[in-house]
């Protein structure tokens, strides 16, 4: 099996709807973060989860000390992306110089939260968020809502207030 593969199970109604009810917010509001994030998707055809590799935050957690070496994977400015599948030989290359700042730097599933935020999306450690990514969509729904709730954000979501949520996400 491919690295970054689980079992990559669905968003089920259940937890789509627990998620909406737990947090006060309507469906659409929901639905708009999961589409600016990852067009309503967590998962790519290849059962890993959507992410994004930020060179910029891989620089800045590892002081830099890849970047002259490998500046496609460490730089101090942000882009270099591939998009979809193609993040993956980044994010494993970087994992092999440095695996925590590689995971740390990457944004993850439906949501897009970024590694460093595991404990606001409710994970004691990178490598936990990261194992639950991998497992379904009803767990990347979960982290997003642990995220807003310990960002302060589910706030602005309800009031629709798109600037500060933007500003805050």
């Amino acid at each position: 099996m491919a690295q970054f593969t689980g079992a990559a199970e669905p968003l089920t109604r259940k937890g789509f709807r627990d998620i909406v009810d737990g947090l006060g917010v309507g469906v659409a509001e929901l639905l708009a973060v999961l589409a600016v994030e990852s067009k309503n998707c967590g998962f790519l055809p290849n059962r890993r989860p959507i992410i994004l590799f930020e060179r910029h935050i891989f620089h800045k957690r590892t002081g830099g000390k890849f970047s002259a070496s490998a500046p496609d994977i460490s730089n101090p400015l942000a882009g270099g992306y591939e998009g979809l599948e193609k993040e993956y030989p980044r994010l494993i290359k970087a994992a092999k110089l440095d695996r925590d700042a590689a995971l740390k730097s990457g944004s993850w599933g439906a949501g897009q939260i970024m590694g460093f935020n595991h404990k606001a999306a409710g994970f004691d450690d990178v490598e936990t968020m990261v194992e639950a990514m991998q497992e379904s969509e009803d767990a990347q729904l979960a982290s997003v809502a642990s995220f807003l709730q310990s960002s302060g954000l589910v706030v602005p979501l309800r009031a629709r207030d798109w600037t500060a949520f933007a500003r805050g996400y």
